[in-house]
């Protein structure tokens, strides 16, 4: 059994030449054995990257202001995406002169070929989803979120309070949630796991393309277990105890490169560079320090490619050569 339990629509596409038109303009500027399980559903609306819709016409200075289009993938659903991150979408715009659009797409594949597009000018990605962005797509790596003090986190394995299972041994036969194809907390550690226990992967999945669907769905008895990333775990378990308090951890991973910021392969090195300082500087600035405890967010700190080799092992170990894994619902 395999279903899907939300995707979210696509939009339409434009080309990220507004960005590259706008700093000609604004001179300001320039200072994640082969393990596979039953494939999503195929989607319901595809992004048709070929469309060129013009933008909305605008008057007056506005006109002049270029635009800095930001990718969040869905970690959390889009409605708490869009409240948490539009903020931060909104500052960095702010300070580089720019109008901000958020973009949303419903799996962390459509984000990267939106990459490939060169439709964004910056992108919030799931680790698992990096290496792809990168080495298919020729994304760079710009930033990564300390939280805690850590530029890491962790894949939790969920089961309902209530259930008896123990440890992952426990889970043959379960019925399970996975957040995306592509994520590393929420289906590839599990896998790889699986697979160091000699067990056969999941064939009664739920993909839920957001981790705190699974979270819900885990605390609901929907489902008998599901990884999911540990950073939204323990912002739950801080803004709604009585949702965590229902579920319990089978398992910990150990830890992984956190989440980065990319920008495509087309980004200018001086958009690339003012992204970065602008991030990097964030916590210093008392209107980003707001946006930043809103989010968790100690401060961002710069990241390498090498960081995500780890990734890149695990994906080696569970898929075939050269295969992507299933494109998700958008």
């Amino acid at each position: 059994m395999n279903h899907t339990v939300q995707g979210a629509p696509a939009g339409q596409a434009n080309r990220c030449g507004w960005w590259l038109a706008g700093v000609a303009v604004s001179a300001a500027l320039i200072a994640a054995a082969r393990v596979m399980l039953p494939e999503p559903p195929p989607p319901a609306q595809r992004v048709t990257l070929s469309r060129r819709v013009p933008p909305p016409r605008r008057h007056g200075a506005d006109a002049e202001r270029p635009l800095l289009r930001v990718a969040f993938a869905t970690m959390i659903s889009p409605t708490d995406t869009h409240a948490s991150y539009g903020r931060l979408a909104g500052y960095l715009a702010a300070r580089m002169g720019a109008r901000p659009e958020v973009v949303h797409r419903g799996s962390y594949g459509a984000v990267n070929e939106l990459l490939a597009a060169d439709f964004l000018s910056l992108a919030f990605i799931c680790s698992g989803a990096y290496p792809e962005a990168h080495e298919r797509y020729g994304a760079r790596p710009l930033a990564v979120p300390v939280i805690e003090g850590r530029a890491t986190y962790r894949s939790y394995v969920l089961a309902p309070a209530s259930s008896a299972a123990s440890s992952l041994a426990s889970l043959a036969g379960a019925r399970v949630a996975l957040v995306d194809p592509r994520s590393l907390t929420g289906r590839l550690y599990l896998l790889s796991r699986l697979r160091e226990l000699a067990m056969p992967p999941p064939q009664q999945v739920s993909w839920t393309f957001s981790h705190d669907r699974s979270i819900r769905l885990v605390a609901r008895g929907l489902v008998d277990a599901a990884p999911i990333d540990s950073l939204v775990w323990e912002r739950l378990a801080r803004s709604s105890p009585q949702l965590t308090g229902a579920t319990k951890i089978l398992e910990r991973s150990p830890e992984y490169p956190a989440p980065p910021f990319v920008v495509p392969k087309s980004c200018p090195d001086a958009l690339s560079n003012l992204l970065g300082r602008t991030l990097f500087s964030m916590h210093r600035d008392p209107a980003g320090k707001v946006i930043l405890d809103q989010l968790g967010i100690d401060r961002f700190e710069s990241t390498r490619d090498s960081f995500y080799d780890i990734v890149r092992r695990l994906q080696s170990q569970l898929e075939p050569a050269g295969h992507t894994p299933a494109r998700a619902v958008e």
